[in-house]
């Protein structure tokens, strides 16, 4: 298994509670460039499947927190080529 980097394990971690009590669990996080673009993926699950409203609804619950993410990891995402003025996620389900 390849070792996570410092964003996605920063980003895991500050997500990780915020999910904890809600039916979502965290599947995996990547941090990827593809091409000359950087993608912040987080791949999430629950017991009975993730439709498109699970993505907004964990969308709306981790913005906030990964917006506030410390100054170091921030810069990464930034020098990595993410927006500065709010960070992009997508949230992706399996099988679509």
């Amino acid at each position: 298994m390849e070792k996570k980097s410092k964003v996605e394990e920063t980003v895991e971690n500050c997500i990780a509670h915020i999910l904890a009590d809600t039916p979502y669990e965290i599947y995996d996080v990547e941090y990827v460039k593809e091409g000359s673009e950087w993608f912040l993926r987080i791949y999430i699950d629950k017991e009975d499947g993730v439709d498109l409203d699970d993505c907004e609804n964990v969308t709306d619950l981790i913005n906030d927190p990964l917006d506030e993410l410390d100054e170091e990891v921030r810069e990464d995402l930034i020098a990595c080529g993410a927006d500065p003025d709010g960070l992009r996620f997508l949230l992706e389900m399996e099988g679509l």
